[in-house]
């Protein structure tokens, strides 16, 4: 693949050109940048092992979602809740 096609996972086959997206080589997710990448990982207890959340299920402690998916031409993106403009309110 020559760098004007842009990255691809050699693993799922994701294939991507925006530059500061960030894909998870371990669950297969895609970010729309490091910030929500990093909030799909927790590390345990017992601070060495990180586990890879879905990203739905990470929330606010008032249970509202940190992360929405987006649809964007490579497929399914994973961005920060406050990151979509409002009229996308209620747009999975």
């Amino acid at each position: 693949m020559s760098r004007s096609e842009g990255t691809c996972c050699t693993t799922c086959g994701r294939r991507w050109t925006a530059q500061g997206e960030a894909h998870c080589a371990v669950c297969h997710r895609h970010f729309t940048s490091y910030a929500p990448f990093d909030l799909h990982l927790r590390t345990r207890d017992d601070g060495e092992t990180v586990e890879h959340r879905d990203p739905a299920t990470v929330t606010t402690r008032d249970r509202r979602p940190k992360l929405v998916q987006v649809e964007r031409s490579s497929g399914p993106t994973w961005a920060t809740a406050g990151e979509r403009p409002a009229y996308w309110a209620g747009v999975a």
